[in-house]
């Protein structure tokens, strides 16, 4: 029995064809290289809104303050609560005022000191608010995270005063350095809550005729 070759017709369709790596869109890298560019200026843009927005202040904790320190300086209260310090006594006349104040963040801070546009303010100490007795310190200091220190913050009742004028201290301009720039925050002082003294803003100048308590 013979044996017969059997001829299968060549078809072009069963060639194998070779495997092509699948082409993007000439877009496509300007597209990817554009949004990494707006990923890394966004994260700029969010780090530096937070260094320029950086405020590290808050209550510290402590022994001393708020509290009148030295000098001419008595506490005002309407009967009910603690509304503000008062310096007395003649033009010229000073005080002082202990304040305590934290740095509430994880980052050291650099304190140097009160603005010198503030001339309402003598001069600005700082004191360990552990002291049983607060020693005077000159600035910059370094505010560690989460320490805490005491203000003391030194007033000159000015010449003005006498003439029916009002004029008071709401809040204390502070300069300090963090995270590679130099800020100003102004430390807001308020009346304080009923038969606590809080923050009180300091009256240099004010109605000797006004009834208050003072004390």
């Amino acid at each position: 029995m013979g044996v017969t070759a059997l001829e299968v017709p060549y078809r072009a369709d069963a060639v194998p064809h070779r495997w092509r790596r699948p082409r993007l869109p000439r877009w496509t890298l300007p597209a990817v290289v554009g949004l990494l560019i707006l990923g890394v200026l966004a994260g700029a843009g969010v780090r530096i809104a937070y260094v320029e927005s950086f405020q590290p202040f808050g209550f510290g904790g402590g022994f001393i303050g708020p509290e009148p320190y030295a000098g001419n300086v008595k506490t005002a209260t309407d009967g009910l609560a603690y509304t503000e310090y008062v310096l007395t006594g003649a033009p010229g006349a000073t005080g002082t005022v202990a304040y305590p104040i934290g740095n509430v963040t994880d980052h050291d801070v650099r304190v140097l000191g009160v603005d010198s546009h503030d001339y309402l303010i003598t001069s600005l100490h700082w004191a360990l608010n552990t002291d049983a007795a607060p020693i005077p310190r000159s600035f910059p200091m370094t505010l560690k995270a989460h320490q805490s220190m005491t203000l003391l913050v030194t007033v000159t009742k000015p010449s003005y005063c006498g003439s029916g004028r009002y004029d008071a201290i709401v809040g204390i301009p502070i300069r300090y350095e963090a995270l590679g720039v130099v800020h100003t925050y102004v430390w807001p002082l308020k009346p304080g809550s009923p038969m606590s003294q809080d923050q009180l803003p300091l009256a240099l100048c004010y109605d000797e005729n006004r009834p208050a308590h003072l004390r």
